[in-house]
């Protein structure tokens, strides 16, 4: 990819075009289906040869060496090699390479740092019509093989399952950039289907690296088309809730619906809020209904109620939670924990972080004690960007805590406590 770069980036924007949609109508001839089985097709028999001939002998020595080092050879270690190539080329007709170089083109477009390409008022009206078509062509027919092998991977290795999402995370990030380009070369709505249909998979969203496109891509299909933004800022917190979502993936999430609720209004954060909130809330079984709904008042000096902004009440939305162990609910709420700090934080609002705040605090003694070191955390990171009546109330109510832990010995409760210390 870093090659692709070097090779296109200081062409003229019409020379690079031109040259690009040679290029690539001419490889799409390999990456066609017949080739592709033709490809598997041949390292499988290598594969399963009792030939005792030295060449086959030294073929299958490599197909192990590959398969143990992660990539195992095939026609999906040439696609997803080919794909990441055209994620190159597509990028490159949106930012200009000094800017690309060293970053994502996803985390670029979400930062709203500008990507166009230098001397050029207009530079994606000046991109080629077929080559833009050419390229979403690409990445749609690669779905559609993804699609066909769907099965096939699924009883396939670890490590191939990893190469077909990655190749997956490579013909969405493409499509998106031609969606940038031209809508009326790609069309949003596929788009939108093809990460619908992902972000309700587990099995594909277990890979960090397939999830975090994924998520990105919602975001900025929500800045692309906002008729989505209503539908998608519902679909994030429902993944945060259902999906399960562990590591960096919850924070690429937190982000992406945090970046979705700017594009909404603050009516939409504050119900978003609200359901999240709600998730927290204590219940006897383990199937929950959870409402947008009041929270109750926080009775903590300089607190907000429910109420606080302009008297609205949040609206309608709700998520069903089944989960069972102790372990799987203490994620599912510390990730709940997290998105309700990522997104308070990133709206840059003192009563927005005081509502947070007030919610989270709330819920202390009401869920299980690691979640209470949870939100204890998190709440004090969240208090910086609040004001300082919040910011007293909270270190008063930090000291009760700290009293009762000690004469409760509660280890959990003052160990969080503690680290705000240091």
């Amino acid at each position: 990819m870093i090659g692709s770069r070097h090779c296109f980036g200081h062409l003229p924007l019409q020379a690079s075009s031109h040259f690009l949609h040679l290029g690539l109508a001419n490889t799409c001839m390999l990456q066609s289906e017949g080739f592709l089985v033709s490809v598997e097709t041949a390292f499988s028999v290598l594969r399963n040869s009792n030939s005792q001939h030295s060449n086959v002998k030294e073929c299958k020595r490599y197909i192990r060496h590959y398969a143990a080092i992660g990539r195992p050879l095939g026609a999906m270690l040439l696609q997803r090699s080919f794909m990441w190539l055209l994620v190159a080329a597509s990028s490159l007709l949106v930012a200009d390479v000094d800017v690309l170089r060293g970053n994502d083109i996803l985390d670029l477009l979400m930062s709203g740092t500008s990507v166009s390409r230098p001397n050029s008022s207009s530079p994606r009206g000046e991109v080629d019509f077929t080559t833009i078509e050419t390229m979403a062509d690409i990445s749609c027919d690669e779905m559609s093989l993804l699609a066909d092998g769907a099965d096939y991977l699924r009883l396939g290795s670890a490590w191939q399952q990893r190469l077909a999402f990655s190749v997956k995370a490579a013909a969405l990030t493409s499509y998106l950039n031609c969606a940038m380009l031209n809508e009326d070369a790609a069309d949003v709505d596929p788009l939108m289907s093809w990460l619908e249909d992902t972000l309700a998979d587990p099995i594909q969203m277990a890979d960090e690296t397939l999830a975090s496109v994924v998520l990105r891509c919602l975001a900025l299909v929500a800045k692309l088309s906002p008729s989505f933004a209503p539908n998608i800022s519902r679909l994030l917190p429902r993944f945060i809730v259902q999906g399960g979502p562990r590591g960096q993936t919850i924070l690429v999430a937190s982000t992406c619906l945090a970046y979705v609720l700017h594009i909404l209004s603050q009516d939409a954060v504050i119900t978003t809020l609200y359901t999240l909130g709600n998730v927290l809330s204590s219940s006897t079984t383990t199937e929950k209904a959870l409402a947008g709904g009041a929270n109750g008042d926080m009775n903590i000096e300089g607190s907000v109620n429910s109420t606080f902004y302009g008297g609205k009440q949040p609206t309608g939305s709700s998520i069903s939670l089944a989960i069972s162990g102790e372990e799987e609910t203490s994620i599912v709420y510390g990730n709940v924990v997290h998105a309700i700090c990522g997104i308070a934080a990133s709206c840059n609002d003192p009563k927005i972080t005081a509502l947070a705040q007030s919610m989270l605090l709330q819920k202390i003694d009401k869920v299980s004690r690691s979640i209470d070191g949870r939100i204890i955390t998190e709440a004090a990171r969240l208090s910086l960007s609040g004001g300082p009546l919040e910011f007293r109330s909270l270190l008063k109510l930090y000291a009760r805590l700290s009293h009762e832990g000690i004469v409760q010995n509660n280890e959990i409760l003052l160990s969080a406590v503690s680290f705000l210390e240091r």
